[in-house]
């Protein structure tokens, strides 16, 4: 086996290591995608539990103060 031999070797493993990180790449990168899809999805009920919460806080301080003027007007 001559050197141009060797070097068409190493060449052709190179190019097949290559391809196959360029695999390994796509599939994190898919995975990356679908990691911060779910992300999102997560940030966006927790912002909207946030609004129901505080629309829930609101309606309790209301009726709270309704019934304190109903307390106080049948003292």
């Amino acid at each position: 086996m001559d050197i141009q031999d060797k070097i068409l070797n190493a060449v052709l493993e190179t190019q097949s290591d290559i391809q196959e990180l360029k695999g390994r790449v796509e599939h994190i990168e898919d995975v990356n995608a679908k990691t911060y899809d779910k992300l999102d999805g997560f940030l966006t009920l927790i912002d909207r539990h946030e609004s129901e919460i505080a629309a829930l806080r609101a309606k309790f301080e209301r009726l709270e103060e309704r019934i304190g003027k109903l307390e106080a007007s049948r003292a």
